[in-house]
């Protein structure tokens, strides 16, 4: 799903997909496709052979980046239906 909806998908996106490992299985290409990219396949060697401390610390810096991008988003939307809102009260 989210290899079809977005180009901005990361690897550790990929991660928290239920389905990923069956996916694998079911040799789906265009999943194949983006975890056989370079930078992808040097991430998973380096998520294999790294200590579980550096691990840690880029999950947790993900986590809050993905948190920040949603209150973002979040406000922008407040942000338009205010706007809508005040519109619609000053007609």
């Amino acid at each position: 799903k989210l290899l079809t909806n977005s180009g901005t998908t990361t690897l550790e996106d990929l991660f928290d997909e239920d389905e990923l490992l069956q996916q694998c299985s079911n040799k789906n290409t265009a999943l194949i496709d983006f975890l056989s990219r370079r930078d992808n396949i040097t991430k998973l060697v380096s998520y294999i052979t790294r200590p579980w401390q550096e691990h840690m610390t880029q999950i947790i810096d993900h986590l809050k980046e993905v948190e920040e991008k949603k209150k973002n988003e979040d406000n922008n939307t407040n942000d338009t239906n205010t706007t809508d809102t005040n519109t619609t009260d000053s007609d």
